[in-house]
C-alpha cells in the first residue's frame, strides 16, 4: 500500500483499476439477506426434486392409489380455490359443475351390473367429444394469442380458452382412464388382456 501511495496519481488509478478487474470475487460481500435467499432457494430445489422422486416411486409401486389421489386433487382443488375467490371465478364454477355432473353420470354408467350393450359406445362418445372440445379450446386460445401479437386485442379470452382447454383436457384424460378400467372389469377383459399381452398397460390397449 505504501508503494502504491508513492506512485503518481494517474498510475495509482490505473493500478487500482487493474487490481479490481483481477479480483472481482473479493469486491462482493454476501449480505445476510442474500445468504438467507440462497438457503431458501436450495431448500425449494431439494423439495421439488424430492417430491418428484417420491411421486415417481409412488406411481411405480401403487399406481391405483396414485391415480385416484391425483384425480381427486385435479378435480377438487381448482373448485375449492374458485369458491374462495367466488367473485372472479363464478363462471368457472358453473362450467365445472356442469362438466362434473355430466361426466359423473357417464362414469356411473360403467359401474352398472350387468353392463348394457350400448354403454361402452356412449361412454367413449362422451369422452371423445370432451377431448375434441378441449383441443379446440386450446387451439383457439393460441390463435387469439397470435392475433394479439398482430394488433388485435382479444382481452382475457386467450387465458380463458387455454386454461379451460388444458384443465378439462387433463381431467378428461384421467377420468377416461378410470372409466376404461371399469368397463374392462365389467366386460371381463382386463385380467385376460394383461395375461395375453404380458402385463401391457390397459390404457394403451383401450386407445
Amino acid at each position: 500500500e505504501e508503494v502504491v501511495d508513492s506512485m503518481p496519481a494517474q498510475q495509482q488509478l490505473q493500478l487500482r483499476a487493474r487490481l479490481r478487474h483481477q479480483n472481482p470475487a473479493k469486491q462482493h460481500v454476501t449480505t445476510p439477506e442474500e445468504q438467507e435467499a440462497a438457503r431458501v432457494v436450495g431448500v425449494v430445489l431439494w423439495f421439488i426434486v424430492g417430491s418428484q422422486y417420491g411421486l415417481y416411486v409412488w406411481k411405480k409401486r401403487n399406481f391405483a392409489s396414485y391415480q385416484k389421489t391425483t384425480l381427486v386433487g385435479v378435480w377438487m382443488l381448482p373448485m375449492l380455490f374458485c369458491l374462495y375467490h367466488y367473485d372472479t371465478c363464478h363462471r368457472f364454477l358453473a362450467v365445472w359443475l356442469l362438466y362434473s355432473l355430466a361426466t359423473g353420470y357417464f362414469v356411473r354408467l360403467t359401474q352398472a351390473r350387468p353392463l348394457p350393450r350400448d354403454t361402452p359406445a356412449r361412454v367413449y362418445g362422451w369422452f371423445n367429444s370432451m377431448h375434441k372440445m378441449s383441443h379446440a379450446l386450446v387451439v383457439t386460445g393460441y390463435v387469439l394469442a397470435l392475433l394479439d401479437f398482430n394488433g388485435v386485442n382479444p382481452g382475457a379470452l386467450v387465458v380463458l380458452f387455454v386454461l379451460y382447454g388444458v384443465y378439462f383436457g387433463i381431467l378428461t384424460r384421467d377420468v377416461a382412464e378410470v372409466a376404461t378400467t371399469q368397463l374392462s372389469a365389467a366386460l371381463g377383459l382386463s385380467k385376460k388382456h394383461q395375461d395375453d399381452k404380458g402385463g401391457e398397460d390397459m390404457s394403451e390397449w383401450t386407445r
